[in-house]
């Protein structure tokens, strides 16, 4: 049995990535199933058998647009086993229905290559976009169609979890699955800034879970990525909250976001050093290259309004090659 199921491709969308990285992992999947799916449907399940599948039935052309999760339970009292699919939306979209669809017969045939007998899906669609999400039937898509014809066309039901702003629907669940909730509902919802200190107050809770600097950092990431807020609007949250772990986590977090223009500075330093084929050379193109990436750290910090005193505080660098660089 597996607790993390980690064959998926690259993820780019900030959306998509938090939501695999949090429901990948059993525990959380796990919270999240019996805080929200219905009751009515677990209890006939045996939630400690749950596996995560591959998801490799998916063909190549559907591979950009790869956003759900599978995972197998047996019934309680029964020989019998249940599919959940997981699909994730953080917009409207008219073709979700077919993609579910899509998905679950891939599934099927899946089940029939093996020589076994098919196993129900039950659709699981968790939506956080702008609007509120319409419950429709996959024969809804046919449009200009005699109501009679429709008879004929297949049709399925799916568990909607929408957390739109509109919606009203509860979150519950332990820490990580409330706080990934909350981020994904306040992404999608206006002003997002305003909302920003209660998800920080729920974040000094994290200390309480495994791996809780981990998710810190997580969380921070996302919100980073689909907010306007900035890192010292973060750290003086944390500040004021008397929670220096926050704002130490948050510092980290930037020096790692910000790490990529330092390492090209290091990479560029080796270069040159290699061009003059000396140690020395080596040795003080790495130097410079280090220096010129932790400036160029420096002046995207000094843009978005940071204080001397912080950029000095996580640069490393000097007053003195502050004011030589003219950053200050």
């Amino acid at each position: 049995m597996t607790d993390t199921y980690d064959e998926f491709p690259e993820i780019n969308n900030p959306h998509d990535k938090l939501f695999k990285q949090v429901f990948r992992e059993k525990e959380h999947l796990l919270d999240f199933m019996r805080n929200h799916l219905p009751l009515e449907i677990l209890e006939h399940m045996d939630m400690s058998t749950l596996q995560f599948m591959p998801g490799s039935f998916l063909e190549e052309e559907f591979t950009a647009n790869y956003s759900d999760i599978i995972v197998r339970l047996a019934f309680q009292d029964k020989p019998l086993e249940l599919y959940f699919l997981f699909e994730h939306k953080s917009s409207s979209d008219p073709l979700a229905l077919w993609q579910l669809l899509n998905y679950m017969v891939r599934q099927w045939k899946s089940d029939l290559d093996k020589n076994q007998d098919l196993i129900p899906v039950i659709p699981v669609l968790f939506y956080h976009g702008e609007k509120e999400w319409k419950y429709s039937t996959f024969p809804s898509l046919f449009k200009k169609i005699p109501k009679i014809f429709l008879e004929y066309i297949p049709d399925f039901q799916y568990i909607l979890h929408d957390i739109s702003s509109e919606s009203g629907q509860e979150i519950r669940g332990g820490i990580v699955v409330r706080l990934a909730q909350e981020l994904m509902r306040l992404a999608s919802g206006a002003d997002p800034e305003e909302k920003i200190p209660k998800i920080l107050h729920l974040m000094r809770f994290l200390h309480l879970v495994d791996s809780g600097e981990r998710w810190m950092e997580v969380f921070l990431r996302y919100m980073l990525a689909v907010t306007n807020v900035k890192y010292q609007t973060i750290a003086a949250e944390f500040r004021e909250m008397k929670y220096p772990l926050g704002e130490e986590i948050v510092m980290s977090t930037m020096k790692k976001i910000l790490n990529k223009g330092k390492e090209q500075g290091i990479k560029q330093g080796k270069i040159e050093g290699k061009i003059e084929g000396k140690i020395e050379g080596k040795i003080e193109g790495k130097i410079e290259g280090k220096i010129e990436g932790k400036l160029e750290d420096a002046r995207k910090m000094h843009e978005e309004g940071m204080e001397p005193a912080l950029i000095i505080k996580i640069t490393g660098l000097t007053p003195e090659q502050l004011k030589e660089a003219k950053i200050i």
